[in-house]
């Protein structure tokens, strides 16, 4: 991979203001590193009220340049970021290597996935999809009262606060799909950067300065605030110049924004994507038919990224009987041949080890299989529990997300058990349904239950692995999310930060490039009820 082009940074622990270093508060906290430990050497300053006041007060002022900016123009420089993103590849992925304890090919793959969502939304920008432009044409004979010029299209909501996750530090960290997706629908970004990987934040935010600085675009436009603590984040989702929130987080953590955005004067939607149990539910024939080949993937799913992702399966129901016993050896074996690292940081760890603890406590619940132990201050031996359908339902925390390589497996004896729990399992971002060609009425039966339940519906695969498609759906009805009716991943997810506007009777000079009348883009428009990419004769 090419060297960088530009100047090397160095990470300094300031926060970054629309292009500007800022160190105006006293509060500092320092990066651990997973695989030691050892606290880091660079101390970061927690961002003041202040400091997120000038970052909001910056974003709303270059909101107003972006909401003028050709799509081509914004297309041109999320390229751009895409770019310096890849020429700066080396030495981002070394230092995330360092605050997350992630393997360098395994982080070399997610900054592709994360310059492939800033050129995927560039194309979007650019066809002017997402503009969605709807054009109902003056008629007075129209029924019930005569119809004024209505042209409507999408507009951006204005500035964006975004969360990054502790997990995947590109993907969904500060370069992450809800950055691309906000830039992408022309909003300003401000962005609290993750307190697992600050260095990592700080290196991903200077690179993005870098192209939007040479881009020549509105400095304001992207900002990164630092901050350990939860004063940080409130202070931005309540700020009133802020209009929408994209989070990707615990629980705890995105229902505490979304409590705090609805209680404000003027209330604001928060997209929090929160993880999930993620089930997987065998039929008794994909069980007889493939228990080896089941028990290896299910293995691989709860380990691939130390089994810190928000799609990790966290129940399987599989059926009682000899096939089982094969599922759960091959499961073991493929264990203890998996490699993997440490915890992300302290709090997943012990949170991890609480639930473990509690889970201990109740009856009818053992332990099956262990992987290789991890070394380190953070590491975790991967787990596999064993239970029945009744004590899952019985324990709420049996069905709630383990937030690491630990799965429990549910027997059942039947297929009216198997549908009881499955309609007894929390909503979800994904569900999956393991079965044969035989089992065609049972497959449907669980797909009426789970498709009220969950985002996405997987058959005969492992819901690890989010490709970044114009159909992926990445969300699903609360508790995984708090807004069942948006994606976090995908081109759709722009449509987060876009809201209708109609122009009612307004002269055509005036009119956005989109809601013309010779149609300057070449959109396909919806007029007078019909698709068209033709101009609309005047007069």
């Amino acid at each position: 991979m090419a060297e960088p082009t530009g100047r090397a940074f160095e990470v300094t622990g300031a926060n970054l203001i629309a292009g500007r270093d800022s160190r105006a508060g006293s509060h500092t906290f320092y990066s651990v590193d997973p695989r030691t430990g050892e606290p880091g050497t660079v101390a970061f300053s927690s961002a003041t009220r202040e400091e997120v006041d000038a970052a909001a007060c910056s974003a709303a002022e270059a909101s107003k340049v972006l909401r003028a900016l050709p799509t081509a123009k914004i297309g041109t420089l999320l390229r751009r970021i895409a770019d310096r993103l890849d020429e700066y590849c080396p030495l981002l992925v070394e230092q995330a290597e360092l605050d997350t304890g992630l393997s360098a090919s395994a982080l070399t793959r997610e900054m592709q996935r994360t310059t492939w969502q800033f050129r995927a939304f560039a194309e979007v920008v650019e066809s002017g999809w997402h503009l969605r432009p709807i054009i109902d044409l003056p008629d007075p004979d129209f029924i019930p009262v005569p119809r004024p010029d209505l042209r409507r299209m999408l507009a951006p909501v204005g500035p964006v606060a975004v969360f990054a996750a502790s997990n995947v530090p590109f993907a969904f960290g500060v370069s992450g799909g809800d950055t691309a997706s906000a830039l992408a629908a022309g909003c300003a970004v401000v962005v609290k950067g993750h307190q697992s990987h600050p260095s990592t934040s700080e290196l991903l935010a200077r690179v993005i300065s870098e192209a939007i600085n040479a881009d020549e675009a509105p400095k304001g436009m992207f900002s990164l605030l630092q901050g350990d603590q939860e004063d940080v984040g409130a202070a931005l989702v309540t700020h009133p110049l802020i209009k929408a929130v994209g989070f990707t987080g615990s629980f705890r953590g995105g229902k505490a924004l979304f409590d705090l955005a609805v209680r404000r004067s003027e209330p604001i939607v928060v997209y929090a994507e929160m993880g999930s149990t993620n089930p997987v539910f065998v039929t008794p024939a994909a069980l007889d038919a493939r228990a080896e080949q089941l028990g290896q993937a299910v293995a691989d799913a709860i380990t691939v990224g130390n089994g810190q992702f928000c799609t990790k399966p966290g129940v399987v129901a599989v059926p009682d009987g000899p096939a089982r016993v094969r599922f759960e050896e091959a499961l073991g074996q493929r264990l203890l041949a998996s490699s993997i690292g440490p915890l992300l940081n302290q709090k997943i760890f012990h949170e991890l080890e609480s639930d473990l603890r509690e889970i201990a406590l109740i009856e009818g619940v053992t332990e099956s299989d262990r992987g290789v132990d991890v070394e380190g201050a953070l590491g975790f031996t991967p787990r596999v529990l064993v239970t029945s359908a009744g004590v899952l339902q019985e324990h709420s925390i049996l069905r709630e997300e383990h937030f690491g390589p630990v799965v429990i497996l549910a027997s059942y004896s039947n297929e009216e058990q198997l549908l009881e729990l499955a309609t007894a399992m929390p909503n979800s971002l994904t569900a999956t349904i393991q079965a044969e060609d035989c089992d065609v009425s049972l497959v449907r039966d669980l797909e009426e239950i789970v498709t009220k339940k969950a985002g996405r519906i997987i058959y005969n695969g492992i819901p690890t692995g989010v490709a970044v498609t114009h159909a992926m759906q990445h969300g699903g009805p609360f508790p995984a999310t708090t807004d069942s009716s948006s994606t976090s991943v995908g081109s759709s997810a722009i449509f987060r930060f876009l809201r209708p506007v109609t122009f009612q009777n307004y002269p055509e000079a005036l009119l956005p490039p989109a809601l013309q009348s010779d149609n300057p883009l070449h959109l396909e428009r919806f007029v007078n009820g019909v698709m068209s990419a033709d101009a609309i004769a005047k007069g």
